[in-house]
C-alpha cells in the first residue's frame, strides 16, 4: 500500500517480482491518478467565533480548523461581503461606526473546499457619553464639573438615643 499521496495527482508505478534472491524484470509503467479532495475542513467541537468590540474596531478570533490535506486560509466576512483571507486565527476589523455587525469565518483548503461558517454578531457604540455636572448648595456657591477635582466632607450625624 502506498500512503501520503496528494489528491488529484498523477503517479507512475512499476513493479517487479522477487523469488528468493532472484529478481524479475520491471513491468511497464502504469499511470494512476489519485481522486480529487472533496473533504471540507472541519471545526473542533463546540467552536465559536469570538468578536470583541473596542471603539470603532472588532477583534475576531476562532480556533484552527482541521482538514485531510491542509487548511490554506480563513475567509472573513462582514454580512455577505468578504473582507479578506488570512492564514492565522485572528483578524481585526477597523473603521466601524455605531451599529450592529454580523461576522463570519470560513476555513478553506487547497482544493477550494469550505467549512460551515462560524458566526458572531456585535454592536458598536462610538458615541461618547454625555457630560454632566454636580451642583452644591447655592448658599455655598460652588459648582463641580465633570473632570474637576473636588473634596466633599460629610460630617457625622449625631443621633440622640432614648
Amino acid at each position: 500500500m502506498v500512503t501520503s499521496l496528494q489528491p488529484f495527482t498523477p503517479y507512475y508505478f512499476r513493479v517487479t517480482a522477487v523469488n528468493g534472491s532472484v529478481e524479475g524484470g520491471f513491468s511497464p509503467d502504469v499511470l494512476a491518478t489519485t481522486p480529487a479532495d472533496t473533504a471540507a475542513p472541519a471545526w473542533p467541537d463546540n467552536s465559536a467565533l469570538t468578536a470583541l468590540p473596542s471603539g470603532g474596531e472588532v477583534v475576531l478570533s476562532w480556533p484552527a480548523a482541521s482538514d485531510n490535506v491542509s487548511v490554506t486560509g480563513y475567509q472573513v466576512y462582514l454580512d455577505t461581503t468578504q473582507l479578506t483571507t488570512v492564514s492565522g486565527t485572528t483578524y481585526t476589523v477597523t473603521g466601524l461606526s455605531t451599529g450592529s455587525y454580523n461576522f463570519s469565518v470560513i476555513a478553506v483548503d487547497a482544493a477550494g473546499n469550505t467549512s460551515p461558517p462560524l458566526t458572531a454578531s456585535v454592536t458598536i457604540d462610538t458615541v461618547p457619553p454625555t457630560t454632566g455636572s454636580a451642583s452644591v448648595d447655592p448658599a455655598v456657591g460652588a459648582t463641580v464639573g465633570l473632570g474637576d477635582n473636588a473634596r466633599i466632607v460629610i460630617p457625622p450625624l449625631s443621633v440622640s438615643r432614648p
